[in-house]
């Protein structure tokens, strides 16, 4: 147990449910697997089957494909933490904050199709208090649109930060 992997059916079960309430949010499968399998011991079907037996015993609920720790598995969790080494503690805390800030990242950029007379595409980035910048393109079809909404949530930032540097950067007549 003190050697920083995941071994026994408790520490893997209390894994999930510290993920779970570090995350603060709902979690989806594939980001849940990805925090979960942050020890190279953890076997996945093994982890799913216990994450199976987490929601049957009401210890997290499953909604919208999306996983939440229960009041439940909050106690549960207080009680047995300890038997998660630190090292693997430490991981799970550096991955969350790292899932949580992508996840604010996602919640602040919007885009959107608008159909008027014709289809345009809107992308914004908003920060915690309104928008900070948005951009209306018309687009062809909604594959074009689609591939360009891939584009902006990727580089939103770079994108923001060029059209804000080449206005600034045109000589005023």
């Amino acid at each position: 147990m003190g050697d920083g992997f995941i071994r026994s059916e408790i520490e893997l079960k209390t894994l999930v449910l510290y993920i779970l309430k570090r995350a603060g949010a709902p979690v989806d499968f594939d980001t849940m697997t990805n925090l979960v399998l942050c020890d190279g011991a953890i076997e996945y079907f093994e982890y799913v089957s216990y994450l199976n037996d987490l929601v049957k015993t009401e210890h997290i609920v499953l909604h919208d494909d999306l996983y939440t720790i229960t009041e439940k598995g909050k106690r549960n969790l207080d009680i047995c933490v300890d038997h998660l080494p630190a090292s693997i503690k430490k991981k799970v805390d550096e991955n969350t904050l790292r899932y949580l800030k992508k996840l604010k990242r996602d919640r602040l950029i919007v885009t959107e199709f608008e159909y008027e007379d014709r289809l345009y595409l809107r992308c914004a980035i908003y920060d915690d208090i309104s928008e900070v910048f948005s951009i209306r393109i018309r687009v062809e079809n909604e594959k074009e649109g689609r591939g360009l909404i891939k584009k902006f949530r990727k580089h939103a930032e770079r994108i923001y930060g060029i059209v804000k540097n080449s206005l600034t950067s045109i000589a005023s007549p």
